[in-house]
C-alpha cells in the first residue's frame, strides 16, 4: 500500500500536511531564536549588577 495513496482528497490532504510540516518547522526555529535572544539578554543583565 503506497503511503500517500489518500483517495481522491489526496490533492488536498498531501498539500496541508506540507504545510503543516513547515508552519511546525517554523515556530521550533522562532522559539529556539527567541531562547537563544533571553538568554543573552539574562547574561548581560547579570554582567551588570554590582
Amino acid at each position: 500500500m503506497d503511503p500517500l495513496h489518500v483517495g481522491k482528497y489526496g490533492a488536498y490532504i498531501v498539500p496541508a500536511y506540507g504545510i503543516s510540516v513547515v508552519v511546525l518547522i517554523g515556530l521550533v526555529i522562532q522559539t529556539l531564536l527567541a531562547a537563544r535572544a533571553a538568554r543573552r539578554r539574562a547574561e548581560g543583565d547579570k554582567e551588570r549588577e554590582p
